[in-house]
């Protein structure tokens, strides 16, 4: 009962099923935990239920995921040109509306607070990664003029939209913020283990990068 009170039923209803038709989508074979004993109904984004440590990795995948194609549909949806004539400038502010508009649909599409928790959260996932790739490319001297913004002034500019339009609770800033510390301290650890290794094995080649 204590859990019942907790949870409106309708959120949890709802959640429910889009857990369940995640599992069905990612493939994830663990049992769920609405039937594990001392666990409460599943909410995505719940502190109380952090999960298998797979199924929070098949979560934040699903996520990422969501933000990539929704960035891409929304440069149909706003009609913007492939032409290499258009300049660079120009192209990089269209990426800009893109990362924008994905991420006011992704929360606009979640049906409860949770979830628009979960699509912030992938897009910064997502984002981050792109920022360790142009760390690594960069070290590798294999750094090339990108058609995209620096993910870094990407993420700032999510910032921005999320605060102008308060699309979502403003404890979300906090959660981000968090998850950008990780991911600061991931990268100092891999740095660490690179520059072992690199007296031995060359970067390219432990990285797989040509």
């Amino acid at each position: 009962r204590k859990i019942q009170n907790q949870f409106p039923i309708v959120e949890a209803a709802e959640e429910f099923d889009y857990l369940i038709q995640g599992y069905f989508d990612l493939g994830v074979t663990i049992p769920i935990n609405i039937i594990r004993k001392y666990q409460p109904v599943p909410l995505i984004g719940n502190p109380l239920r952090a999960g298998h440590p797979l199924e929070c990795g098949a979560w934040l995948e699903h996520f990422s995921y969501q933000f990539l194609l929704l960035h891409e549909f929304a440069h149909v949806t706003l009609n913007h040109s492939e032409s290499t004539e258009i300049s660079q400038e120009v192209r990089k502010g269209q990426e800009f509306d893109a990362d924008k508009l994905a991420l006011k649909t992704a929360i606009e599409i979640s049906k409860t607070e949770n979830w628009k928790f979960a699509s912030c959260i992938g897009a910064w996932v997502f984002l981050l990664v792109a920022k360790w790739l142009e760390r690594l490319e960069k070290k590798l001297q294999n750094y090339s003029v990108s058609t995209h913004p620096p993910a870094d002034e990407r993420l700032v500019a999510l910032r921005q939209t999320l605060a102008e339009k308060s699309l979502v609770n403003k404890n979300v800033f906090k959660v981000l913020e968090e998850i950008e510390s990780l991911f600061e301290k991931y990268w100092l650890k891999s740095e660490y283990i690179r520059n072992r290794t690199e007296g031995h094995t060359r970067l390219s080649n432990l990285l797989s990068i040509s």
